[in-house]
């Protein structure tokens, strides 16, 4: 039998590009056994409670593991993007179905459940999307005719909780004068001859005379401050 040391003085000989291919393999092959499994973060960014209890959120899903780029395909819900962030409404348990691809196409499949309670621990009121000044264009029609000026409409939330705010205008005398608002659903109130929705940052507002002066006015407009 060949001793050590003779194997050893023949392994020694071997060619210098041998031993760094040798060293490469070895690298590679630690490489991936270190490389990290493909798992995610979660992380809700903004959350806002509603009166009736639903809640909706804006979350980021951060890949981790595997190799840098990653993309996002989903299941459940279908959204119509794979980048961050996402936006859910829910009043129960809401399941996420998706799928982590890499750079090297590994990919992997994850569940995660995901409760109205856990997106509302920090959850704001809703009324705060909506508070602010809005630069809006006015359509106002009475009688067949109609015509059409710029101004501002104030949006402030009330002492009801959850359910009122208030939009105001200023008269002739440089006043706010407030209407009243009432929750409907989600973006939506409702007041006397008046109703408004908001979208985002903008705001659709109507509002109607009382019998005997039936005029409507129509507001869009855009949020200029919060």
């Amino acid at each position: 039998m060949k001793s050590f040391k003779n194997i050893f003085s023949k392994i020694t000989l071997l060619p210098k590009t041998l031993y760094i291919l040798l060293f490469v393999v070895l690298n590679l092959s630690c490489e991936k056994d270190n490389k990290a499994e493909l798992d995610f973060e979660f992380q809700v960014t903004e959350s806002y409670l509603y009166p009736d209890k639903h809640v909706t959120g804006t979350f980021n899903i951060s890949p981790v593991g595997g190799v840098e780029p990653y993309s996002v395909k989903w299941f459940y819900p279908d959204f119509q993007t794979w980048e961050n962030p996402f936006s859910v409404y829910t009043d129960s348990t809401l399941i996420l179905d998706f799928e982590i691809l890499d750079a090297e196409q590994n990919k992997k499949r994850f569940i995660y459940e995901l409760s109205a309670d856990s997106i509302g621990e920090q959850a704001k009121d809703y009324r705060f999307q909506y508070t602010g000044m809005y630069d809006c264009e006015i359509n106002y029609e009475y009688e067949g005719s109609s015509r059409i000026h710029h101004d501002t409409l104030k949006v402030t939330t009330t002492n009801d909780p959850f359910y009122n705010i208030n939009i105001s205008i200023k008269n002739n005398k440089g006043n706010w004068v407030g209407n009243g608002m009432r929750y409907l659903w989600s973006n939506s109130f409702y007041g006397y001859h008046s109703d408004v929705t908001f979208t985002k940052d903008s705001i659709y507002y109507r509002s109607n005379g009382p019998l005997g002066f039936y005029y409507t006015e129509m507001y869009k407009g855009r949020k200029i401050t919060q």
